[in-house]
């Protein structure tokens, strides 16, 4: 009898110590668990941080770059612009050389059918008068 209590005290005290571990074991896994999930939830808040980061960080970039684009865009037509008044000035003026010049060489043929009628009569007149 004595040695049944015995046993039964002894398992008694196993059961409670295997509770007791077991109690400790589930203990210290909820807060391995309490620390993964606030590690993991720290790690989340971080990476949304730098996500958040880099959204900026490329939407700023992006602002500059279309920004030198307009700015790069406007002066390329701002030098267009120019560059084809300069030409259109230039055409004007080697135009308006060219109707001088053209005008200058019609007044110069007219003289010389003018001088060469002239002499065409004068030769005429000098056979005639040999003749």
């Amino acid at each position: 009898m004595h040695s049944l209590y015995n046993q039964h005290l002894t398992n008694e005290a196993k059961q409670l110590y295997n509770e007791t571990v077991i109690r400790a074991l589930k203990q210290e896994y909820e807060l391995i668990n309490n620390e993964k999930n606030d590690f993991i939830e720290k790690s989340n808040e971080r990476i949304e941080l730098e996500r958040l980061h880099s959204t900026q960080t490329i939407n700023d970039l992006i602002e500059k770059y279309e920004s030198q684009l307009r700015m790069n865009s406007l002066h390329l037509k701002e030098e267009n612009k120019k560059l084809l008044d300069d030409q259109f000035e230039q055409l004007g003026k080697e135009y308006y050389q060219l109707k001088r010049d053209f005008n200058e060489i019609t007044t110069e043929n007219e003289l010389l059918k003018d001088y060469n009628a002239k002499m065409y009569h004068e030769k005429l007149q000098e056979n005639g008068k040999r003749f």
